[in-house]
């Protein structure tokens, strides 16, 4: 007598740390979180996934992560580091999922339009500055920066406080030309 079994499926739960929604793209299917950043994708087969995360508005740069799923169910935290970079974090293992940055490169340039580039076609590019990250808050704007400098990257951290308009501020004094008599 032969015995049948059933494909073994999992789910994948994700929720953003910061109760933020957001959208996730995985193969050629798009999945929504709840408005408090909580989402759960059932009957998925054992595998290696790369999960595309974006935010509504384009409130941050895409997100693109991979993820292996074998003989259990994945939790995993969305959590934006000091850095401004984005991680999922095991909510089992404690484990840390980094963005994969190369995999798709995901980036927005300074007119914040987004831009994807396959590294494989890009052209070498020795000097190059690109806006990461930028959020708009009541205290002023949050901006990070990737430099690259031949082989060199570095992440730049900038924050512009914004100005208080009961402040007066005065004008900047103009120095006055001595005259020669």
């Amino acid at each position: 007598m032969e015995s049948i079994q059933a494909q073994k499926t999992y789910f994948l739960y994700i929720q953003t740390e910061t109760k933020i929604p957001f959208n996730l793209q995985l193969a050629d299917k798009a999945y929504h979180s709840n408005a408090t950043g909580y989402l759960l994708i059932p009957s998925l087969e054992a595998g290696q996934y790369t999960l595309v995360i974006d935010f509504p508005k384009n409130q941050f740069v895409s997100q693109t992560f991979v993820c292996e799923i074998s003989e259990k169910d994945r939790g995993f935290r969305l959590k934006q580091n000091a850095d401004n970079s984005w991680i999922l974090y095991d909510l089992v293992t404690q484990a840390e999922i980094r963005n994969a940055i190369g995999k798709e490169a995901v980036k927005i340039n300074y007119d914040n339009k987004l831009l994807k580039s396959n590294p494989d076609k890009a052209p070498a590019i020795t000097n190059n500055v690109i806006k990461t990250y930028e959020k708009i808050g009541a205290n002023g704007i949050n901006q990070a920066y990737t430099v690259q400098n031949g082989a060199k990257t570095d992440t730049v951290l900038l924050f512009i406080p914004a100005m208080d308009p009961s402040i007066n501020i005065p004008a900047p004094a103009i120095k006055a030309k001595r005259q020669t008599p």
